[in-house]
């Protein structure tokens, strides 16, 4: 685990033992994930980010208020093409610090930002343009539908190593799927890794530079000739 995570931790759960509200900034999903390990059952705690499908979340103790903002700013796709990269550029053009963001989502006329109640004003205020596009983000508050931009997909692998995934992820072969894993550009969990024997495991979110992020959800069933068919699906 990252020392500086491990430290923020540690004493989140000081005051969380002490009764206190605890609110950590938004982790990512390997942070979430090493948080879980370090917890364990020690105290009562949950992740909150804003909306179901959530990717990045608070740690959150002792409270029901997560104080996680929903911001919302509309643009014409007719004029103007945004892209995620567009909006975390413009935002961190604002001086704000990522982790104290959650998901942004760009979807087919507006952007959805989720954010830690103190940094809504800077937002509303400062961030006014995106690439070209004059926007107003507002201050909301209803459930995001759950997202489709998903792409059911199935193929077949050896094995469940990383490097034969990644293979599989991006068509091509297995020695290239290595070089790509050792140029480090292929993460987990939003975590480069490097290990091109690393097990992949059910759930992981799976990026790969230049090719497209996947969440892979596991094995279907096993072939005739010993091949495992996986189901995994891409981010549109």
């Amino acid at each position: 685990m990252d020392k500086n995570l491990k430290d923020r931790i540690s004493d989140y759960l000081d005051k969380a033992y002490s009764k206190e509200t605890v609110r950590s900034n938004f982790l990512n999903l390997a942070q979430i994930e090493e948080v879980e390990k370090m917890l364990g059952k020690k105290i009562n705690y949950r992740f909150d980010g804003g909306y179901e499908q959530a990717s990045r979340k608070r740690v959150i103790f002792n409270t029901e208020n997560s104080q996680i903002v929903m911001l919302e700013a509309k643009f014409d796709p007719k004029f103007n093409n945004i892209s995620h990269p567009d909006v975390l550029g413009a935002l961190m053009a604002s001086n704000l610090n990522r982790d104290r963001m959650g998901d942004l989502l760009v979807l087919e006329d507006k952007i959805i930002v989720f954010v830690v109640d103190e940094i809504k004003k800077v937002i509303i205020e400062q961030v006014t343009e995106i690439k070209n596009s004059k926007i107003k983000f507002r201050e909301v508050n209803y459930q995001v539908e759950p997202l489709n931009n998903l792409l059911a997909c199935t193929s077949s692998v050896s094995t469940l190593r990383l490097d034969a995934i990644v293979a599989s992820l991006a068509s091509t072969s297995r020695e290239k799927a290595k070089m790509m894993i050792k140029n480090k550009v292929v993460s987990i969990n939003h975590q480069v890794n490097d290990n091109h024997k690393k097990e992949v495991k059910d759930g992981n979110i799976i990026s790969i530079r230049k090719v497209g992020r996947f969440r892979f959800n596991g094995v279907i069933k096993e072939s005739k000739k010993a091949r495992l068919i996986i189901s995994y699906d891409k981010y549109q």
